[in-house]
């Protein structure tokens, strides 16, 4: 069926079913508030510089141009426009600044970072570099190894580009009929993604979506997800971003109960395939949704990484996380101070930042001042993929200031940012404020999307926020990966995230 038959048929499903059509009666939205929109993140974001990056849009399609200090930030500038309702896809044109690292440096602090990270000290890995574009090559054993080294070069100050030649090797061949069904799987079990629309070929191993999501970040949840063991390339070109389809999708439907039985194998599948899991033999149980994980892992990152990919299989709505940290060897105190401080000094946004750094037994406590709550977290996350490093006390401290406006205009502001989320329904969320207090009221499907409406409220100029909205399903939603937090009060230690968790 085409493309454009299927939204017809689709048109005709929800009428005989009775639902509301509104969503696709009414107008898309217009190239100019997308623009307007996009800016409006730009500015609120603690990386991306506005000043900076220019922003086009025909037809939903997001044209970026200008200036980048760093690789990341240029791909974050992209991810961001691309959680925009309206955007269908982004081309980044962003150029990198000039950094002044010579090649042979650049070569060895990506291989120091690789060697630190105690998921690809493994690997072999063959790095170069010229003229700032590091070429990885070699060979892994899946898609997602060949994304985690390729984010932890991006991770390093200096890289302009990286060309990802790392070859996968698979043990054998698998059957394209149980290519589909696993792929299909996890798309349904993905709390990320809305799969009521998307449609999964696979010939000779090669993997075809087509059909419509609500969002980009979607899409790129998809595309990641197909990427099962035996799969030797994903083409989701004819998978289409429909800003209207989301209220026409099941994604409530989704939500309900799952048989717990089914939860811990969606879990356990996830965990064989996150390289930063899979080494290790981590106990899952569940009870009504309630999943408690257990055992050993050999770094702070491998337990962290374990809860959030918990988080996102469909029906599980608390994580009790008991995992271990015991690594093989711990390092002298003063070994792991070294480590952690090269790593932060090499890093592409905390490198410039005056972080102090203390260890005792394989626990890391960093101290000192920061900018934004974004550098903060970031140390964090950077030092639990440190070889050795057992836990971390981020003890960072940063000021986060209040700019007074009129309540009216916070009003008018928080709305604003709740129409422009593709995982919060505005309709159902209903805002007063004052004196700069935000009160939320209503009805979130999920934790994520409560919290997401937190969220929208502190962007939208919001001095607290008190959140009364009524959770309706005990799960956490498509909005986990997508988080862009800014302040400590809301207890959340994630950043935006790519369509592959890894940066």
């Amino acid at each position: 069926m085409k493309y454009a038959e299927l939204k017809i048929a689709l048109f005709f499903l929800i009428v005989m079913a009775g639902a509301p059509v509104v969503a696709q009666e009414a107008k898309a939205p217009a190239d100019s508030a997308i623009i307007s929109a996009i800016e409006t993140e730009y500015q609120l974001d603690d990386v991306v510089n506005l000043n900076n990056i220019n922003v086009a849009c025909k037809d939903g399609i997001v044209t970026l141009t200008g200036t980048s200090d760093n690789l990341l930030s240029k791909e974050r500038a992209a991810r961001i426009a691309g959680i925009i309702t309206g955007v269908r896809g982004v081309i980044n044109r962003i150029e990198i600044a000039e950094v002044n690292v010579l090649d042979t440096d650049l070569r060895k602090r990506v291989e120091t970072a690789l060697q630190l990270d105690p998921a690809t000290e493994l690997y072999e890995v063959d790095v170069s570099a010229q003229d700032g574009v590091i070429t990885l090559s070699g060979a892994v054993t899946s898609w997602q190894e060949k994304q985690l080294c390729q984010s932890v070069a991006k991770n390093v100050g200096g890289v302009k580009e990286v060309e990802n030649n790392l070859a996968i090797t698979y043990n054998g061949e698998r059957p394209d009929a149980q290519i589909r069904e696993e792929i299909k799987g996890r798309l349904g079990r993905d709390v990320r993604i809305d799969d009521f629309l998307v449609n999964v070929a696979v010939d000779n191993a090669e993997v075809r979506l087509s059909g419509a999501v609500a969002s980009l970040a979607e899409k790129n949840r998809a595309f990641s997800d197909a990427w099962v063991a035996g799969v030797t390339s994903v083409d989701a070109t004819e998978l289409e971003v429909e800003w209207w389809a989301r209220e026409s999708m099941r994604r409530k439907e989704t939500y309900v109960s799952q048989n717990d039985s089914s939860i811990e194998k969606a879990v356990l599948q996830a965990f064989r395939y996150d390289p930063r899991v899979n080494p290790f033999d981590i106990w899952v149980s569940v009870d009504n949704g309630s999943l408690t994980l257990q055992g050993d892992v050999s770094n702070a990152a491998a337990r962290q990484a374990a809860q959030q990919d918990a988080q996102n299989v469909v029906g599980v709505w608390r994580v009790i996380n008991l995992l271990k940290t015991r690594p093989q060897k711990i390092p002298p105190d003063q070994d792991l101070v070294s480590a952690v401080r090269e790593r932060l000094a090499n890093d592409v946004y905390v490198n410039w930042l005056d972080i102090r750094v203390n260890v005792r037994n394989g626990t890391v406590y960093l101290s000192g001042d920061v900018h934004t709550s974004f550098e903060k977290y970031r140390a964090a996350r950077i030092t639990r993929r440190i070889k050795g490093v057992v836990d971390v006390v981020n003890n960072i401290d940063y000021r986060y200031t209040w700019q007074r406006r009129p309540d009216w205009e916070i009003r008018e502001n928080v709305k604003n940012q709740l129409y422009w989320s593709p995982f919060v329904d505005q309709e159902q969320v209903q805002v007063n404020v004052d004196d700069g207090i935000v009160t939320l009221s209503g009805v979130a499907a999920t934790r994520s999307e409560y919290q997401a409406a937190v969220e929208n409220a502190f962007d939208g100029g919001a001095r607290d926020v008190i959140n009364e909205l009524e959770i309706t399903h005990d799960v956490y939603g498509p909005y986990y990966w997508y988080y862009r937090h800014r302040q400590d009060n809301t207890g959340v230690e994630l950043q935006l995230a790519p369509p592959w968790p890894y940066y």
